[in-house]
Formats: C-alpha cells, sequence, structure tokens
C-alpha cells in the first residue's frame, strides 16, 4: 500500500473519532506561510483548518475558535526552539496538540513508521 496513503488513512480516522470542525494549524519552524498552506491543504478540506501564527494579536481569539490543534513541521527540519514554543503556547492557552504532522517525509520513513507495531 502506498505510504502516502497510510497517512491520509491514519488522519482521517484521528478526525473521525474527535469530529474535528475546524482544526487550528501552527506552524512550528520557519518555512513560509504559502508552504504551510499548500500542505495543509494537501491533508484537509479548505474548510477544516486554519493557519495561526503564534505572534499575531488575535492568535487566542482564533485559537478559540477550534476545536483541534495540528503542529505542523517539515520532515529533517525540526527547529526545537520552535517547536517547543509552539507546544508551550498552547500550555498557556490550556490546549494541547491534537496531531503533530511531519510533512514531506519520504515513503521510507513512513512505511517504516507506519509498520512498527505490526
Amino acid at each position: 500500500e502506498n505510504a502516502n496513503a497510510q497517512l491520509f488513512e491514519h488522519i482521517n480516522e484521528i478526525k473521525r473519532k474527535n469530529d474535528y470542525k475546524k482544526l487550528a494549524v501552527i506552524n512550528a519552524e520557519s518555512m513560509c506561510e504559502k508552504n504551510t498552506y499548500d500542505i495543509s491543504s494537501k491533508l484537509f478540506d479548505s474548510h477544516e483548518f486554519e493557519i495561526l501564527k503564534n505572534d499575531s494579536d488575535d492568535f487566542y481569539d482564533r485559537l478559540k475558535a477550534c476545536d483541534g490543534v495540528v503542529v505542523l513541521a517539515s520532515f529533517g527540519r525540526v527547529e526545537k526552539q520552535m517547536l517547543s514554543q509552539a507546544v508551550n503556547n498552547l500550555k498557556i492557552y490550556d490546549k494541547q496538540a491534537d496531531m503533530l504532522v511531519l510533512a514531506d517525509a519520504d515513503d521510507k520513513f513512513i512505511r517504516l513508521y507506519y509498520s512498527m507495531g505490526k
């Protein structure tokens, strides 16, 4: 089975179990906003997600309007300080990440990840 198909199946299973209406996508690295949008739109329908910037004035209000949180990071380029900041910002608002998405992971990594525990 295609590794990406397994990834999408897993994300859809999480969405179904939790009945998310709107997911906040928080970028955990310095990828550009367009790249964040492009990745998010591959994973979720356009009405399902909203990209939040950690330093925006309306971050908390927009976060409250979402019922799930996705932390997005690129495979192989995780910036620990930004990832830590994203998670800590959520704690301040009494929220937690519902999903951590490693974008652009290669097929080998995805196959290895989904074969663990079988």
